[in-house]
């Protein structure tokens, strides 16, 4: 969700012609885009947990007693 939000408010803040140190810009950062990330951010959560689950046994073996 960070990525996709944050990237859009990078671009939109450029094509606001913001300066690099002139803060945040509220209109650079609409609701939309912030829910629009939560798909995003669902599916590579659950990317990541399936990953994990898959080398559960893997990791218990490597750590030391």
């Amino acid at each position: 969700m960070v990525s996709v939000a944050g990237g859009y408010y990078v671009q939109a803040a450029a094509a606001l012609g913001a300066s690099a140190g002139s803060g945040f810009l509220p209109e650079a950062l609409p609701l939309a885009a912030l829910a629009l990330g939560l798909p995003v951010g669902a599916l590579t959560t659950n990317i990541l947990i399936i990953d994990d689950i898959r080398d559960r046994e893997f990791d218990a073996a490597k750590r030391p007693e």
